[in-house]
Parts: structure tokens; sequence; C-alpha cells
């Protein structure tokens, strides 16, 4: 099982893995990583998703694709998961299709130190596209 601090979901088993991957399938990439200093101080990542599977994704009772961003704490030995975040994607995504997400990184939520994100798709309540074999984008920040 894989354990989120707001969620706990099982890994689907390695029979489901292949079907999953041909249906969920994405390409994630930093567009623009900026500090903001307007009210609070964030980090700001706007995240480009495209649907690199083979079909469209179209959101249902079974379905609900979200952006999630999972942060962990850069400890000497290893990495502790502090929280995560989401956000909402379009009703439908059209295979190749391309959209943009923003990610706000609150500060005062985390003591000093370095912290990785990771952000990766999730079917809520499912799994993390990283559970099917494809890898997180990785970023990190300084508090």
């Amino acid at each position: 099982e894989i354990s989120g601090y707001l969620q706990k979901v099982s890994a689907p088993k390695d029979t489901d893995k292949e079907r999953l991957l041909l249906k969920y399938s994405a390409k994630l990439t930093v567009i623009e990583k900026r500090t903001d200093f307007s009210i609070n101080k964030n980090t700001l990542f706007l995240i480009e998703i495209e649907n690199a599977s083979e079909n469209d994704w179209e959101q249902s009772d079974c379905d609900w694709l979200r952006a999630g961003c999972r942060v962990y704490k850069d400890e000497a030995s290893s990495k502790i998961l502090l929280t995560e975040f989401r956000q909402e994607l379009p009703q439908k995504m059209y295979r190749g299709q391309k959209i943009r997400v923003l990610f706000r990184i609150p500060y005062d939520l985390f003591s000093k130190g370095r912290y990785t994100l990771w952000f990766d798709l999730l079917n809520e309540g499912q799994f993390w596209f990283e559970d099917l074999g494809h890898k997180p984008l990785g970023e990190y920040i300084e508090v």
C-alpha cells in the first residue's frame, strides 16, 4: 500500500498496470517557477499537462482525475511526506490535449529547510500515475 498524508490508496496489481498504462499516460512540464511576495511568501509552479495516453480522459463516477503535488521534507536519511496539494482537471481532456495548472505552495506551512515536490496526476481514491510506472516531475524549494 502507498500511504499519503491526506489519503491512503492501494497500488494497482501488476496485471492491471499494463492496461492502465495505456489509458493513463501523461507528460508534465514546468512552464514557470517563481516566488510571489504579494501577500505571503509562496512559490508558484505553472505546470503543463499533456494527455499522452491512447484515449480521451473524461471525469465520471469511476474516474476523478486531478493534478497533485506531494511535498516531502528532506532529512539527512529519509524523506518525510508532509502534505499534498490538488488541482482540478477539465471535465474532458482529449488525447494529445495540453492544459496548464497553477500550484501555489505557501511557505507558512513549513519550517526552514529544503523540500522536494513531486508533481503527478492521480485518479482520486484509486492510484497516482507513479503507481503505474510513470515518473513524477520533481522540483525543490528552500524555505
